[in-house]
């Protein structure tokens, strides 16, 4: 499995997440040891559904297909500083009749 790319040769401030994942799977995101997230920013989870947010993860439902920009703030633990931290990734479209099917009701009747 590849993992998201960094761009520029910068350290991400999250463990690494894959660079592809499944229609409507659990994904979490994690921050490096020594740091945390930032409660008072807006993290996202691109088009998909933000399932919880607290210091230590993000957890997001992958229920938009296609590629998504999940959207995170990191601080360090020692509260010096904040940095937004934007990771892609490709969401692989529902493989099954059933998939597809979940997958419709949530688009059109939500």
């Amino acid at each position: 499995m590849s993992i998201a790319a960094v761009a520029k040769g910068e350290q991400l401030l999250i463990v690494p997440v894959p660079s592809q994942v499944a229609w409507n799977q659990l994904l979490t995101v994690s921050p490096v040891p020594g740091h945390h997230f930032n409660l008072k920013s807006p993290n996202k989870c691109g088009q998909g559904i933000t399932e919880s947010v607290s210091e230590s993860q993000v957890v997001c439902r992958m229920t938009a297909p296609g590629s998504q920009e999940l959207e995170v703030f990191v601080c360090d633990d020692a509260k010096s500083f904040c940095k937004r931290e934007l990771v892609s990734l490709g969401v692989e479209y529902p493989g099954t009749v059933k998939d597809w099917w979940q997958y419709l009701k949530s688009y059109f009747f939500q």
